[in-house]
């Protein structure tokens, strides 16, 4: 999808829905077969790494999916050297040194994680490296977060977007607000309210 500003929303959202689902009522739960951080420098202030210690996914039941050790799957679009792999993403660890970080100057940049099977996502959290929050002192350290949380169905489908415009704190969970059936949720950047996209 292609991604534009709403100004009147503070949100980006995607102008072409050919690839977003419009799925059934399922509940309180988002239905998700992948999970992808996503980083467009374009609303950044340099074109930084994607640089993320560690990804929570916990499924209604508190079981964090996304970890190597449960099955999930890491990809992404370049890798920066052995010791930081983008495998370091879901290994459950979260000391000084060990975090994921891409290699090169593309746009965008992103990790995608596979789970094993389709769960019902109860929880998203990022860790950031630290650091490197939008707090930091350089535009490069403040330019290294995700701009775009984004969940896919079985069928890679596109059916949750969250799209952060600051990093303060290095764990941040994402706000999975009310599935709604047929409808695609975006989540209004810095505020606790969302819209639909029809």
């Amino acid at each position: 999808p292609s991604w534009t500003s709403a100004s009147n929303y503070n949100v980006r959202y995607t102008t072409s829905l050919a690839n977003v689902t419009r799925m059934p009522a399922q509940g309180s739960y988002y239905r998700a077969k992948s999970i992808m951080l996503f980083k467009d420098y374009s609303f950044q202030e340099a074109n930084g790494p994607l640089n993320v210690t560690e990804l929570h996914v916990l499924d209604e039941n508190g079981v964090n999916i996304a970890l190597s050790s449960y099955g999930s799957v890491v990809s992404g679009t370049s890798e920066h050297g052995s010791t930081n792999n983008i495998g370091n993403l879901i290994d459950n660890n979260t000391t000084s040194g060990n975090f994921a970080h891409t290699g090169g100057s593309e746009n965008p940049k992103w990790f995608k994680v596979e789970f094993p099977h389709v769960a019902n996502i109860a929880s998203v959290s990022v860790h950031m490296r630290p650091g490197y929050l939008s707090t930091a002192s350089t535009a490069d350290a403040r330019s290294r977060y995700p701009t775009a949380i984004k969940l896919y169905d079985e069928n890679d489908r596109l059916i949750f977007i969250h799209s952060p415009t600051e990093w303060p704190d290095y764990w941040q969970t994402i706000p999975l607000y009310p599935f709604s059936a047929n409808k695609l949720a975006v989540i209004l950047t810095n505020s606790n309210q969302y819209k639909y996209i029809n």
